[in-house]
């Protein structure tokens, strides 16, 4: 599980600026805007991939502003939130949006509060289109569980009532819950697997392996597949130029820099253009994910 844990006394309600983002605090609501997304982050074919966006919805949560959003009315430094599961729901405006801006991508992204049960919370953050006045339907919504954990036991802990009370009425009536997914207890025996060693650069500021490489890995891994022509039922072209739809993540354990992780890949008979991605460390589950490719279009460049 990845966390993000509490540092600064408080949260100031009005705007203010953070790392050249303006974000704004208004209920259990953050908002901030984006001035641009990098150059950088396009793939060749003039497109944002999962891997970017990943970084970017990262970035937001690390700001001091967004990571103790709701851990400051816990009032106390021995409890940590830590993301149990991410889904990222990409409408396919995105990528053509990304392709046509290539360089200059203003944006806003927002999140709210969409359930509280006993210790855990789940809350969407929005992307959408800064410069839209006339269709403001998010590009790419993602949901994050996360449960409270204690610091010293490293096991769950509930919320205290005064907390569920208060935040209860800021949660959004109007959400759908959508299943949690059910991690895999073992690759099927056809599932093609890479090595890799965690870096000190796949690490966030806890020293553990950052959310978005787990998805970089598990694309690597799905790319040495096909470059050994691997029949993952995805198509031939490099996996991190396609287009993902739907993306569902499980964080199960934590890895740290100098860590061996093996990456498993294998196609899901059931459902067409969708890998599935386990990754384990010392026999042990640390990963799991769902990912759903949008059908390819001929005329994009891939």
């Amino acid at each position: 599980m990845q966390s993000y844990k509490g540092c600064p006394p408080e949260i100031r309600s009005e705007s203010e600026t953070c790392d050249k983002a303006v974000v704004k605090k208004n209920g259990a609501t953050l908002e901030m805007s984006l001035s641009g997304i990098s150059y950088t982050d396009f793939f060749p074919n003039s497109s944002l991939g999962l891997r970017a966006l990943a970084g970017i919805i990262g970035s937001f949560m690390a700001l001091d502003n967004c990571k103790d959003f709701f851990l400051i009315e816990l009032q106390t430094n021995d409890l940590s939130l830590f993301v149990a599961q991410v889904e990222y729901h990409i409408d396919r405006r995105f990528y053509q949006l990304s392709r046509q801006h290539q360089v200059w991508f203003p944006t806003r992204l927002i999140q709210n509060l969409v359930s509280i049960s006993k210790s855990s919370l789940r809350t969407r953050v929005s992307l959408i289109e800064q410069d839209s006045s006339t269709d403001t339907t998010p590009l790419v919504q993602v949901f994050l569980n996360d449960v409270l954990v204690d610091a010293s036991t490293r096991k769950s802990t509930p919320f205290s009532k005064q907390f569920r009370e208060k935040y209860a009425t800021y949660i959004d009536a109007e959400e759908k819950t959508e299943h949690l997914v059910v991690p895999r207890k073992a690759p099927p025996q056809n599932a093609f697997s890479s090595s890799f060693q965690i870096r000190h650069s796949d690490t966030d500021y806890n020293q553990h392996l950052n959310y978005s490489v787990y998805i970089t890995l598990s694309f690597n891994c799905a790319n040495d597949a096909l470059a050994g022509e691997v029949d993952l039922r995805v198509g031939n072209t490099d996996v991190c130029l396609r287009e993902v739809e739907l993306c569902k993540c499980c964080f199960l354990q934590e890895c740290h820099v100098g860590d061996w992780v093996q990456v498993f890949v294998w196609a899901d008979e059931s459902v067409s253009d969708t890998l599935q991605f386990l990754i384990k460390k010392d026999n042990k589950n640390m990963f799991y994910s769902v990912m759903k490719f949008y059908p390819i279009i001929p005329s994009a460049r891939l």
